[in-house]
Order: structure tokens, then sequence, then C-alpha cells
């Protein structure tokens, strides 16, 4: 994988290792600790298959509610047609 696979609003490049701790952290904020371990450890390692299927999702939901762009918002998309 070279460079970002997603952007902030900021143009803030958000690797793939950023997008999978935004992601635990907001299975932690929202189901807490099993037993002492973090829902998204508990998930993780329990069931890896729904967890990348939560992680796909949560991606999906961060795209279409404009949260993360699939390319850089900052650059200027101009591809210098003048009409």
């Amino acid at each position: 994988m070279a460079g970002y696979e997603y952007w902030d609003e900021y143009g803030n490049g958000i690797t793939e290792g950023d997008a999978y701790a935004e992601y635990d952290d907001m299975l932690d904020d929202v189901h807490g600790d099993f037993m002492g371990a973090p829902a998204s450890r508990v998930l993780s390692e329990w069931d890896p298959i729904a967890y990348d299927e939560g992680f796909n999702n949560f991606a999906d939901f961060m795209l279409t509610d404009g949260r993360w762009f699939e390319q850089d918002p900052t650059l200027d998309d101009d591809s210098g047609d003048d009409d």
C-alpha cells in the first residue's frame, strides 16, 4: 500500500492503521469493556470475520457521511478546461 487510503476534510491522510484505530475507538466507546477487555479486542480475537466486516461497514459509513474522502479534498480538481 502506497500513500494514504483516505483523507479527512482538511486533507490529512488517514492510513489503514489510522482507520482501524478509529474503528477500534468507536467500538470501545460504544460497547465498552467485556470482562476487562476492550470491545475491539474481544471482537477482533473472537470473531475476526465480523470485525473485518464491521470495519468495512464503518469505512463505508465514514465515506458516505462525508467524514473521509478517497481523494484529498483540498487539492484543486480544476483540470485546466476553461469553457
